[in-house]
């Protein structure tokens, strides 16, 4: 395969991989609207700091090839937006 071949499947690979990464985006942000009515109804706080620490332990433990301090750049960047969903959801802001 020549190489601008091999760049197109590639490419084509990732638009799988970004088609996936929305819709599991999607599902995620659904499943932080449902917490946040959850919270809400027990007058608990949106962020939980010990919570996101435990989730960022346990997905920088499952990165592959020195991917750990970005997929905790990922994770830092999904918390503050779904803490921003969950704030202006509750009108919080």
């Amino acid at each position: 395969m020549d190489d601008m071949k091999k760049l197109g499947a590639l490419r084509g690979e990732i638009d799988g991989i970004d088609n996936e990464i929305a819709a599991l985006f999607n599902k995620r942000m659904e499943t932080v609207k449902q917490i946040a009515d959850v919270k809400k109804e027990n007058c608990a706080a949106v962020t939980d700091g010990a919570r996101e620490q435990e989730i960022i332990d346990k997905v920088t433990a499952l990165a592959k090839g020195g991917n750990a301090k970005y997929m905790k750049k990922l994770f830092l960047t999904l918390f503050e937006m779904s803490r921003d969903y969950q704030d202006e959801y509750l009108g919080n802001k």
